[in-house]
């Protein structure tokens, strides 16, 4: 009788298997109610919480499943649960956390955890679950930083930002595409190793990428072999002398291989891979163990919304101020940023020049048709 349902509560119905959102109208509820944020609980945990946890995240709600309020068959079933798949598709919390966070006070343990989301000080109820906006991808942007504060005191003096940079090496890079017809006559004088004299070009040719030095933040994009340019860039700029993120889309399973550990010195590496051949657990996991590079084997749901949520988790990480998006992150911080595009999309340039324009990040691309 204590359970029974009161005039005021929403009142579920049709639910006749593990997942509380098949069949029903849940959904249609909560969206009616404005409600993004759920709490599970209950049990099997491993089979009606999960079911409906992993909807709920796919939907695009904000979770937090209970780790002490749910319950299994056995203590290894709820452990596997809790410590793997909770993690993967919500926030596992206590209930008296939980309770905390609906009462407008962010538990210690969960500010500290997730402190590129939160705000230093808890307003209302309502600002503070609004604030539960947590990816998978806010939680490798902040791991990937944290995992390059040492346990030693840091310096604060950059050596890498006083040196020379266009003194560094001292060699000569040509760059030879076939585009025209005096450019496929001097491809095909090159290739054929006939002549005897020597052959010169004319140069050098400014890249747009050479305005990464007028920025502090650069973001790489790049498609294919596009990646190419973007490790230039971070091998010119060492250390901490620029932070640079990179955004790179690739199907080929060689070249994903061969270039991911190149990218040691990229302070977040976020990798799409598209290829018809699937990347096993132990790849995945050798390949990103340096806690820097993510692998999604799926296409973005959206490439602006990555850089989206790359620049506003890095800018709330490093500020201490919770940005729910880009518009509410100040002018004079986002002209600290730059994006850089290499690759052979124009629908990809084109988008990011909308997306520049309309958030007022600098953009620059080099496009090529082979």
């Amino acid at each position: 009788k204590s359970h029974m349902p009161k005039a005021s509560d929403v009142i579920i119905k049709g639910k006749h298997g593990l997942d509380c959102f098949i069949g029903t109208n849940l959904q249609e509820k909560l969206e009616a109610h404005g409600i993004t944020t759920i709490v599970l609980g209950g049990f099997l945990t491993n089979a009606g919480v999960e079911s409906t946890m992993r909807t709920a995240y796919e939907k695009g709600f904000n979770v937090i499943a209970l780790t002490d309020g749910t319950a299994c068959c056995s203590e290894g079933e709820q452990s596997a649960s809790i410590n793997h798949t909770y993690k993967m598709f919500s926030i596992p919390m206590t209930c008296e956390e939980a309770s905390r966070m609906i009462r407008g006070a962010v538990p210690r343990r969960i500010s500290m955890q997730f402190q590129s989301t939160f705000q230093d000080t808890a307003d209302d109820e309502e600002s503070v679950l609004k604030s539960l906006v947590h990816t998978d991808l806010n939680h490798f942007i902040v791991n990937a930083f944290e995992s390059d504060k040492g346990a030693e005191e840091v310096s604060l003096i950059m050596g890498e930002a006083r040196e020379q940079i266009r003194s560094q090496h001292n060699t000569t890079q040509i760059f030879i595409v076939p585009t025209g017809d005096w450019t496929k006559q001097v491809y095909n004088e090159c290739c054929s190793r006939t002549q005897l004299r020597s052959c010169w070009v004319r140069g050098p040719y400014v890249s747009p990428y050479a305005v990464a030095s007028d920025f502090s933040h650069l973001v790489l994009l790049a498609t294919g072999i596009g990646i190419t340019p973007a490790l230039g860039v971070i091998g010119q700029y060492k250390g901490s002398s620029r932070m640079k993120t990179l955004v790179w889309s690739t199907r080929c399973p060689r070249m994903l291989k061969f270039f991911a550990p190149l990218l040691s010195d990229c302070h977040v590496s976020i990798i799409y891979y598209t290829g018809k051949e699937r990347l096993s657990n132990a790849e995945v996991r050798r390949l990103t163990s340096n806690g820097k590079l993510f692998i999604q084997q799926s296409r973005p749901e959206s490439l602006t919304g990555t850089v989206s949520t790359l620049i506003t988790t890095t800018e709330s990480l490093f500020t201490g101020k919770y940005f729910s998006s880009i518009d509410r992150i100040p002018l004079k911080s986002r002209k600290h940023w730059c994006m850089l595009y290499c690759g052979g999309s124009k629908r990809i340039r084109d988008q990011f020049q909308d997306f520049s324009s309309e958030k007022h990040i600098n953009f620059e691309y080099e496009l090529f048709d082979w």
